[in-house]
């Protein structure tokens, strides 16, 4: 009964989190976000434009409220956006007002 209550506030405590997202770039899985960064890195435009044309990644330049925020330590964060639901990824550090 212990482990199911704790699991509870666990999960609870993550749905509590809200924050949010601007001037920033996300994408639909980690996967992608990975693709995304080393593109960035090595300027590889072909794939950077790829994964945005294919709607696996996009940017972002407006303040977006994301709530549900799961943090695994790695860099990332994963969320939903508040006004579609919609699940995405992003590094940790686009994310605003978050603890």
């Amino acid at each position: 009964m212990k482990k199911i209550l704790l699991a509870a506030i666990v999960v609870s405590t993550f749905s509590a989190q809200a924050a949010y997202l601007d001037e920033a770039f996300y994408c639909d899985s980690i996967d992608n976000l990975e693709s995304m960064v080393n593109a960035s890195q090595t300027n590889d435009t072909t794939t950077l434009q790829s994964l945005v044309v294919n709607g696996q990644c996009d940017t972002l330049h407006e303040k977006k409220e994301i709530k549900g925020i799961m943090d695994p330590g790695k860099g990332y964060v994963v969320f939903h956006f508040t006004d579609t639901n919609k699940s995405a990824v992003t590094l940790t550090q686009f994310v605003k007002d978050y603890n």
